[in-house]
């Protein structure tokens, strides 16, 4: 919940992006439930079909900050379970936004390369590893 405090402190000119990953055999679509919950609780019972955060970017990736898996097959799966998770929730979904990479390098070079001059601007929400999260930093 510390994320939805901070995102009211946020611009409309920032880039605010969910990178996710998980680990260890974790379900997946349990913590993407669990996030989508988090993100739609409403305290003045909203019903208009958006998020209370609005990503510009939705990245799955794996673990790794260089080495690149040959298949990037378990994100895809990631990515079709968040679209079915909106889809079961009647909101809308912006296939151009959600994206899958082979490692967190490759997630950092396309976060810099598509916000060149604006770094102060970029808002990352990393969730569902640790491992992510520290291979971020």
């Amino acid at each position: 919940l510390w994320f939805l405090d901070e995102h009211k402190k946020f611009s409309h000119d920032d880039n605010i992006i969910l990178v996710f990953s998980c680990t260890h055999n974790r379900d997946a679509k349990k913590l993407l439930r669990v996030l989508f919950n988090t993100l739609n609780n409403n305290d003045n019972n909203n019903n208009n079909n958006q998020l209370n955060v609005n990503f510009n970017k939705i990245i799955f990736t794996t673990i790794d900050v260089n080495r690149k898996f040959d298949s990037i097959d378990t994100q895809l799966l990631w990515k079709e379970q968040w679209n079915e998770i909106l889809s079961e929730e009647n909101y809308p979904t912006n296939k151009n936004q959600v994206l899958c990479f082979p490692s967190i390098n490759d997630v950092l070079e396309h976060i810099i390369k598509n916000n060149e001059e604006k770094y102060e601007n970029i808002k990352i929400l990393s969730t569902g590893s640790l491992y992510l999260v520290g291979g971020i930093l």
